[in-house]
């Protein structure tokens, strides 16, 4: 017998007992976890409608675009305000961490915590359109018990 197989089972087929099938049982496979992927939309990309507008707003309102950017990661509504204000007091840190989260939960590769805060010192309003976008093109899988 090979391994991960179960050992066969014997059962009478017919009334009379004379014939025997074998049932051959193999244990569920593990789910595999996702491949890292790239983002759907580069850090500037501009060629593309969604992300331009998307940024303009980033431009001129970027606590708004972070709040909604919390508030749909964490599917919360009621986030929105204190994430405003979080960006306003610091925006740098909760960006990098919001950052962070959405290549978690998308499994976006490049983990690397200077690429994510030179994204959020250097190009904020890119930064934010690229994640902005990210959300929006695939929107995150919530479970909710009960």
């Amino acid at each position: 017998m090979q391994p991960g197989m179960i050992a066969p089972v014997m059962m009478p087929a017919g009334q009379n007992g004379s014939q025997v099938i074998f049932i051959v049982q193999h244990p569920p496979q593990p789910p595999q976890p996702p491949q890292p992927r790239a983002w759907r939309y580069a850090l500037i990309d501009i060629g593309k409608p969604e992300y331009m507008s998307v940024l303009l707003a980033s431009m001129y309102c970027p606590c708004c675009v972070y709040a909604k950017n919390v508030t749909m990661l964490h599917n919360n509504k009621r986030e929105y305000c204190c994430a405003c204000l979080q960006y306003c007091c610091c925006s740098v840190c909760f960006g990098i961490e919001t950052r962070r989260e959405i290549r978690a939960q998308y499994h976006i590769k490049g983990q690397n915590l200077i690429d994510d805060v030179m994204a959020h010192c250097c190009f904020r309003p890119c930064a934010l359109s690229q994640e902005r976008c990210e959300l929006l093109s695939a929107p995150p899988q919530h479970t909710h018990s009960g």
